[in-house]
């Protein structure tokens, strides 16, 4: 919290003298609240490169959009992907669970139009953005689906 910081700034403001106590724990919330910028300017640089970086306002319903179009072929056990380029000309078919969680983590930075980031870029989006979240629920919503093919 900013307590510490206002019982000090408070104290200039009033032009008093700042107790030991809230010194101390002023140092301690300086410590926090730099570590805070640094976190927020981290996720600006992210934000504002070149390279395709952008928050996900629109993964859920990207990812929603993609689960809820494709073919789920329990004879064949698998999942077709359709029109996930606009074009509807590429239609990956997955066979397993793991290689379409990795096509729709990949689906999810790529919203927007950017280009795809490297392997550690792709990580460190996914921890800020919790994309594992946002599809294990989407993949929830068919988990009928998964369960008929055995991948669940």
């Amino acid at each position: 919290t900013l307590d510490p910081i206002e019982n000090v700034r408070n104290c200039i403001a009033h032009n008093r003298q700042i107790p030991n106590k809230a010194e101390a724990n002023y140092e301690k919330a300086k410590v926090e609240l730099f570590k805070a910028f640094e976190d927020f300017w981290q996720l600006e640089i992210l934000n504002v490169q070149p390279t395709g970086f952008y928050l996900f306002p629109n993964v859920y319903d990207r990812i929603d959009q993609l689960l809820s179009d494709a073919a789920w072929s329990y004879t064949d056990n698998n999942v077709t992907i359709f029109n996930f380029d606009g074009l509807g000309e590429i239609m990956p078919t997955f066979n397993n669970l793991a290689s379409l969680r990795e096509f729709l983590v990949k689906q999810a930075i790529y919203v927007g139009g950017g280009i795809l980031p490297a392997v550690d870029e792709i990580n460190i989006l996914k921890s800020l953005y919790d994309v594992d979240d946002i599809l294990n629920e989407l993949l929830d919503k068919h988990k009928r689906e998964l369960i008929a093919m055995g991948w669940i």
